[in-house]
């Protein structure tokens, strides 16, 4: 087989090489536009399973690989003059020049063909070979001739990077944020080899024009060349972090993240691989590892299948959803870095935490098992700041779910919040009794807030109704009852709600945005035509009313659906930020952001990360208390969207909390003397299951 690498980037190599130790007479070449030993960039870094997949398809290179890098297990923050490690993370690292020298030495020593200093200008002069990979990088020209066919897709990031290296060493994957009269900054660092880290900033573009970083044209460098002032400025602001070394540049210049995309990969015998193909954010240090896993997934399938069309397809099909997998993954992170300047005001404890789980399966549970003793700590210094002196009794910290949240006059005594499903079947007097215990057993088995729909309270008889079952679970439990308004089809009809629920005893008002006046998306769907701020000003207006009739020392929650085409902070306007505060200064406690109505059934990772960057803007930048509901699928995605400062309060699907943890919570709190099904089979019926 005759097999043509355009870059000589590890793709290609990495392809050379599996190919001519699988079979060695395939003839194959790799033509390279540029010298053996010029790599731009500084370290590249791979986890323990990428590690672990490089030794299954070929030791000896993984051997030179081990030997030459550094690693290590923890990962280190740095900010507001603290350090914070969590432990329990394998990556090693290798400067990318050694990865190169090592992949074609080991090409070489196989009897592959490696022409450096020489360019494909054209993919269709390559057409006496059974297999052209195209392994070209991020601006591939492969890719860009043959457009129309690939379909390329690239998203710009909005915050600006810059990669250096550093004679500092650094012992685990530091990230160092700092704030100064022109913005936030923060920074990627890690070992690359014995001598050199690489130490890459990024900032958003307001730090960075205030900085004036903005000043220098890219274009006018000369290939290789560095942006100096850039050096000078990073090597500033970071003194206290380089231990009196400078920073190392290599064609060092401020970018912007490419997300790439492609429709397809392969046209013909011609496969685009790594970067060529997707990329994913460096954050997750995934671009080098995804190029090599495209060269062992293509490099078995053509074993198999040869090189035809059905081994093309039959590689994308086995490829593109893990890369999906790993670009999806990344997205959040990406997310996090553009807008990390929300957070600097955070603790150094919180700071940390909301960072490590920027990731949505990257959970409380899964930094528990990780490292036992920072999650403890974050824990303690949390129930220490809503509790102060409270963990004098007790080892270990509580759980961030337990804890009390204040909003106006009342105290939840817990994060957790229900609500419960209710009977459509049998009489109606018999569904009532029904209803009133699924109420009263949530209130009295551990639920902080438990919520009904305003369909309950149509009467003065349901009045009545409800004032002696509220009285009677007020008289039992510290938990606190809502009412859901979802009904009302005018701004009268949200004040008669109001009214009803205060006659009642209900301690929450909630107000819906399912129907009627609220019936809405407050971030309208792209392409709608909405305009957020009639929107907002017809509901800043209703809220206003509302509050002239609902007692001053009750809270009010206003919920907010999140459309799915919100795919990060970039989505999150000032608009958004600005109806949260203008919510605030108009009397209400707290938005519920949830899921677009329908999802309920299919949250994927994608929404659940748009509903958690809406509720961190409003709740850190609109500066009110937030409420997840619907997208949290149980007590440990919970735990971290309360512990990291993303949300203060959390409505499962039903319910949050397991029953053990309802049990073991009502329990605790329980009155001496009384068990909790006893409460609840005086309440007139069962506990909810």
């Amino acid at each position: 087989m005759k097999i043509a690498s355009i870059g000589g980037g590890p793709a290609g190599l990495f392809l050379s090489i599996l190919m001519k130790k699988a079979d060695p007479s395939h003839g194959i070449t790799v033509f390279e536009r540029n010298a053996p030993d010029a790599t731009f960039g500084f370290g590249v870094v791979f986890s323990d399973r990428t590690l672990d997949s490089l030794e299954e398809a070929d030791r000896e290179t993984f051997e030179a690989l081990t030997r030459a890098g550094e690693r290590w297990t923890d990962i280190e923050v740095r900010h507001k003059g603290r350090v914070l490690r969590c432990g329990g993370n394998g990556f090693s690292a290798i400067a990318r020049r050694s990865l190169l020298l090592i992949l074609q030495e080991r090409a070489r020593s196989l009897g592959v063909d490696l022409r450096f200093e020489e360019e494909v200008a054209d993919p269709t002069s390559l057409e006496g070979y059974d297999l052209v990979v195209a392994g070209d990088g991020v601006n591939s020209r492969t890719r860009e001739v043959y457009r129309d066919h690939f379909r390329p897709r690239v998203d710009v990031g909005t915050a600006k990077y810059i990669w250096f290296g550093t004679p500092q060493q650094f012992d685990a994957l530091t990230f160092i944020f700092v704030e100064n009269e022109h913005g936030s900054f923060g920074v990627h660092a890690y070992p690359s080899d014995g001598e050199i880290s690489t130490f890459i900033v990024e900032t958003d573009e307001d730090s960075w024009r205030r900085a004036g970083l903005d000043k220098l044209d890219i274009a006018t460098l000369a290939p290789g060349e560095s942006d100096k002032v850039a050096k000078a400025y990073c090597e500033e602001i970071f003194a206290e972090h380089l231990g009196g070394h400078g920073l190392m540049s290599n064609n060092s210049k401020w970018l912007n993240f490419h997300r790439v995309t492609n429709a397809t990969w392969h046209r013909g015998n011609t496969v685009i691989l790594g970067d060529a193909a997707h990329t994913a954010h460096f954050s997750v240090g995934s671009g080098t590892k995804m190029a090599m896993e495209d060269a062992i997934v293509l490099a078995r399938t053509v074993r198999e299948l040869g090189v035809t069309s059905r081994a093309l397809e039959q590689f994308e099909r086995r490829r593109r959803p893990l890369v999906e997998r790993i670009q999806a993954a990344s997205r959040p992170s990406q997310g996090w870095w553009e807008d990390f300047r929300y957070q600097m005001d955070f603790e150094p404890e919180q700071f940390a935490y909301h960072f490590l789980t920027r990731n949505p399966r990257l959970t409380h549970g899964v930094l528990k098992t990780r490292d036992p003793r920072f999650v403890r700590n974050v824990e303690a210094w949390f129930e220490r700041r809503i509790s102060p002196g409270s963990q004098e009794q007790r080892a270990q910290p509580a759980s961030p779910l337990t804890l009390p949240l204040t909003l106006r006059g009342i105290t939840l005594p817990n994060r957790v919040s229900v609500a419960p499903g209710m009977s459509e079947e049998g009489p109606e007097e018999v569904r009532r009794d029904a209803r009133l215990a699924h109420v009263a057993g949530a209130a009295i088995w551990g639920a902080g807030l438990v919520t009904v729909s305003d369909s309950e309270l149509s009467n003065d008889t349901d009045v009545e109704a409800w004032r002696r079952l509220l009285s009677f679970v007020h008289d039992r439990s510290p938990a606190k009852l809502g009412l859901m308004v979802d009904r009302a089809k005018s701004t009268g009809g949200l004040i008669e709600a109001a009214r009803r629920a205060d006659e009642a005893g209900f301690d929450v008002l909630e107000l819906s945005d399912s129907g009627g006046v609220l019936g809405h998306e407050l971030l309208p769907a792209r392409g709608s035509g909405e305009q957020p701020n009639e929107v907002t000003s017809l509901v800043l207006t209703a809220i206003s009313r509302v509050r002239e009739v609902w007692p001053d020392e009750k809270p009010v929650v206003v919920h907010l659906s999140v459309p799915e085409e919100v795919e990060g902070g970039r989505d999150v306007g000032e608009d958004v930020v600005r109806f949260a505060a203008g919510l605030r200064e108009r009397g209400c406690d707290a938005v519920a952001v949830s899921p677009a109505p329908g999802l309920d059934d299919e949250i994927t990772d994608r929404h659940r990360v748009a509903q958690l960057t809406v509720s961190d803007r409003i709740r850190n930048v609109g500066g009110i208390t937030t409420m997840l509901t619907g997208g949290v699928p149980g007590e440990d995605e919970a735990v971290t969207s309360v512990l990291s400062g993303r949300a203060d309060l959390c409505r499962g699907r039903p319910a949050l909390a397991s029953p053990r943890w309802d049990r073991d919570q009502a329990v605790q709190r329980a009155p001496t003397g009384v068990a909790p099904l006893a409460i609840a089979g005086e309440a007139g019926g069962s506990t909810p299951s």
